[in-house]
Formats: structure tokens, C-alpha cells, sequence
């Protein structure tokens, strides 16, 4: 989200064409005999509600909310190459007066900080700012600017890199800071004005205004919880972490993302709603981490082939693949091969939305699940334990192969650490990474290296690492392994 595009001053114009237009509208459609010069404030009263007096009033107070974000992290340091190649004639003649010598110039290679820049609202007088985690993500240092211009540095409270989000504590916070009044996300209507505030491409603060798109988008696949509400509101690259409001002036999301081809606004936005965005600033603040709803199963979606030989409904429901032991699934009597249909008598149309649904419930929340299992409607009521983190998760779920086993090599479950830490195709979705190979090993003979994974054993597709325990147990001889690697998928015959 970071491209450049060219900018231009569209807000000043569309702030101000816009409520003209309307304001001829309702002039024609009045009666002759009513006719009447219309003032700006009654358009904006149309437009915003009569109990706000204008949009210029609206962004004034919430304006004073919304930081420019700052994040700095060290590059990194030369190699013992980089640094001999520094002292050549060669390389001096050409940084000669560019920091490769003391006379000044730009920092040389090695002593470069690289910046991000983003927006942040204020939802706190003691200097509490809510942003995106992608804007602080893995910083050195962070400082944040007000709309007056005064610079504070910050701390990083915490973040959670889920749902994107991160918050951040002012330094020496000043007294006169401006928080943002939190408006209710679940009250906005389809249609309803909203307004964007941000510093895109890191120009200043800037204010664009549009429509509810939608809302409740849970299958953008940018994080792991979603639940976007889509706007028509101009985002742009250095919008993200910032303000989406209503017409009062209430915070009612986080900017986060845009779709585009091209790197800037094609009007079509997203933002975090404030009631999960409010949620998980308490968490981070009260606990530095946040607490997740945990059922313990696995997910599939339902082709429309399966969906129409099962009979469902509209094509509803999600396939429950697997089932942890001892996990609040099994205590409430669910067993793999069930559909489930709803949750809390909503429908369930993609294994992400019910996944989002339960991982934005506390635990101990007791949920109500209506099933389809063999041609017949159960319900069911299950309550939701603590979500382990990523490593536990993999461990009690998944399970864990040790690299001095028989095949010679330690297997996790895919997710989206191991897929970052081994940058790993961003389409291979499912599988087992290949994390560690023993030396002399069955693997390591093969060719095989971390990073690799490992998608079926003897064509049967492979999720779960005991399944592919049981496969070598079942096989006496060689093992014929497909495995992504990079782009390319190849079958490698493991010799036993």
C-alpha cells in the first residue's frame, strides 16, 4: 500500500462542489411559492443531521484527534565486504561528499534509518494513540506529530498484528491532547456520510469524504480477523491508522487498507471498526496481548457441488474438519465431517466469517452452534476457552515431528509465522513447512531444506503432522512426497 501516485488538491474541491450541487437539488425541488435562498450550514444539516452544524465544524474537532506516525528502524549493518568496499578510491570518488567521508552529505550505506509513515487517533488524554500495526511494525523508534505541528516521541504499548492494529503511548503527553469521542460501529447504516482523515503520502492531514460501502467484510484476506467496513472515502498509502468518522465526529473506524491496481485510491477502502478496534486497545493496554475466543476446530469451506448434494440452503455452512482434543468443541459434542449452519442464529457463509465470529468472542462466552450432521439439524452450545498463541496453537493442534525421525526433518502445520519467517508463496495456503532437516538424514539425502512444504504424502493431501506420521508408519519402502517450493511444485520421492 505504499506506491506512489500523483497527488493533487481534490479534497478543498470536493468538499466544497459537492454540498453545492445538493444545495441546487434542494432548491429546485422546492415549491415556487417556498423558494428561498438555502445556506451551507442548512445543506450540511442535510447531509450530516440537523444536530450537527456543518462538515467544516465536524473535521475542526475531530482533526485535532488524528496524529502523523512516524516510524524509524535502523537498516542494517554492513557486511565485512560492504565495509572493505567503502575504503576503495572507487567507492569514495563517487560518495565523496555523501557521508562516506566526515565532510557531511548523505548518510552512506549501513547508517541509514528507513522511515514509514502513517496517521494515529488520540483516544486517550493520559496519550493513549490507536494505528495500524503495519505502521509500527518492527520500528526502532516511533514519534508522532499533532495537527499544531508539536513532535512527541512514543512507546509501543502493544500490538497484535491479527486484526492490524497497535497502540501507542506518548511520551511527556501534554495536557491539552484531544481525544476522539468513540462512536458506535454497529449503528452505521449502508449509505450513511462518512469522513477520512489522514496524511496520505505523508503530505499533511487530509480530509476526504464518501459513503458506507459496506459493511462486515471478512474475506479480503489482508489479516487474520477482518471485519471491514468498506468505504468510498479517499484512502490513499500514509492514510493507514487513521480516523474514519460519522457525522458526529466519532470515531467509528480504523483506516487500514485500499484495493487497487495501481497503489492509490480506486474508491473502494477499508477500515476496522471501531467496537474491535476499542476492544483490542483495552487488551493491549490492560494485558499487552489480546485474549481470543478458542473453539478448537478445524474449517473448511463448502464447494457448491457439496452444498447442493447436502441440500444447504443458499449454499450456508462450513465444514468442521477436524476437532483438537479435550477443546471446547469436543465438550460441546462437536465431531468432524459436522456442517455448521450458524452461529448464534447467524448464517455461516465462509469458514473465515465463522472464524473471525468466534475469535472476536471472549473466552468464556458461551456460543450457540446449529449443525447439520448426518442429513439431520443439531444445536449445540459450546464455551469458548483462551486462543493459544501461534507456537502453542501449532504444537497441541498440529502436533510437532522431530528432525532426528524416521523421514530426518521437524514439520509444523502452515501458518502465517512460518510463512513469513521462510517467506514461503504467498498462494500455498495448506500443508506442512519443512522447519528443520537433520544433516545426514532421509530429507537432507533428498534434498530437502527448510522452507519447503510439503502438500501430500502418496497423494493424499496432508494438513496435520500425525497424518503424516501415520503415512510413513503405513509405508515400508519410499514415500512419494509432492512439495512446494518457491513457485515451483515438484514430487520427491523420500527414500526411507
Amino acid at each position: 500500500m505504499q506506491k506512489s501516485s500523483k497527488c493533487h488538491d481534490a479534497t478543498r474541491h470536493r468538499l466544497a462542489v459537492i454540498p453545492m450541487s445538493l444545495a441546487i437539488v434542494i432548491m429546485t425541488a422546492l415549491p415556487a411559492s417556498a423558494q428561498q435562498p438555502v445556506s451551507m450550514n442548512q445543506v450540511n444539516a442535510s447531509l450530516f443531521g440537523a444536530n450537527v452544524a456543518s462538515i467544516p465544524d465536524v473535521t475542526e474537532r475531530a482533526i485535532q484527534s488524528v496524529v502523523n506516525v512516524k516510524s524509524m528502524k535502523k537498516a542494517p549493518d554492513m557486511s565485512e565486504q560492504m565495509r572493505a568496499l567503502q575504503e576503495h578510491p572507487f567507492f569514495r570518488y563517487f560518495y565523496e561528499g555523501r557521508g562516506a567521508n566526515p565532510r557531511g552529505g548523505q548518510p552512506a550505506p549501513g547508517e541509514e534509518y528507513q522511515n514509514s509513515l502513517g496517521s494515529g487517533v488520540i483516544v486517550s488524554s493520559t496519550g493513549i494513540v490507536l494505528t495500524n500495526n503495519h505502521v509500527v511494525a518492527k520500528a526502532d523508534s516511533v514519534k508522532i506529530s499533532l495537527n499544531n505541528g508539536d513532535e512527541f516521541e512514543c512507546d509501543i504499548v502493544g500490538t497484535d498484528p491479527e486484526s492490524d492494529l497497535a497502540v501507542l503511548r506518548i511520551k511527556k503527553a501534554p495536557a491539552n491532547l484531544v481525544p476522539m469521542k468513540i462512536g458506535d460501529s454497529d449503528q452505521l447504516r449502508l449509505g450513511e456520510t462518512v469522513l477520512a482523515i489522514g496524511n496520505p503520502f505523508g503530505v499533511g492531514q487530509t480530509v476526504t469524504m464518501g459513503i458506507v460501502s459496506a459493511k462486515g467484510r471478512s474475506d479480503v484476506g489482508i489479516v487474520d480477523y477482518e471485519n471491514f467496513i468498506q468505504t468510498d472515502a479517499a484512502i490513499n498509502p500514509g492514510n493507514s491508522g487513521g480516523a474514519l468518522i460519522n457525522s458526529k465526529g466519532e470515531l467509528v473506524g480504523i483506516n487500514t487498507a485500499i484495493l487497487s491496481r495501481s497503489g492509490g485510491y480506486q474508491g473502494v477502502g477499508f477500515a476496522i471498526p471501531s467496537k474491535m478496534a476499542m476492544a483490542v486497545q483495552e487488551s493491549l493496554v490492560r494485558k499487552g496481548h489480546v485474549s481470543r475466543g478458542f473453539l478448537g476446530i478445524g474449517l473448511d469451506d463448502i464447494s457448491r457441488d457439496v452444498a447442493k448434494a447436502l441440500k444447504l440452503k443458499g449454499g450456508r455452512g462450513v465444514s468442521v474438519t477436524e476437532v483438537a482434543a479435550a477443546s471446547p468443541a469436543v465438550k460441546a459434542g462437536l465431531v468432524a465431517g459436522d456442517i455448521v449452519t450458524h452461529i448464534d442464529s447467524e448464517a455461516i457463509l465462509s469458514a473465515r466469517q465463522l472464524r473471525n465470529r468466534i475469535g472476536r468472542k471472549a473466552p468464556g462466552t458461551r456460543i450457540k452452534l446449529r449443525v447439520l450432521r448426518d442429513q439431520k439439524s443439531k444445536s449445540l452450545v459450546a464455551t469458548l476457552g483462551t486462543r493459544p498463541g501461534d507456537e502453542a496453537l501449532a504444537n497441541t493442534q498440529k502436533g510437532k515431528a522431530k528432525a532426528n525421525g524416521r523421514a530426518g526433518m521437524e514439520l509444523e502445520a502452515i501458518r502465517k509465522s512460518l510463512k513469513e519467517r521462510f517467506n514461503i508463496h504467498p498462494q500455498v495456503n495448506s500443508g506442512l513447512v519443512i522447519t528443520g532437516v537433520a544433516p545426514k538424514g532421509a530429507a537432507a539425502r533428498m534434498g530437502l531444506k527448510p522452507g519447503d512444504v510439503i502438500l501430500s504424502v502418496n497423494q493424499s493431501k496432508v494438513s496435520r503432522v500425525k497424518n503424516f506420521e501415520a503415512a510413513l508408519q503405513k509405508s515400508e519402502g519410499d514415500v512419494l512426497l509432492l512439495v512446494a517450493r518457491g513457485r515451483r511444485i515438484d514430487y520427491v520421492m523420500l527414500k526411507l
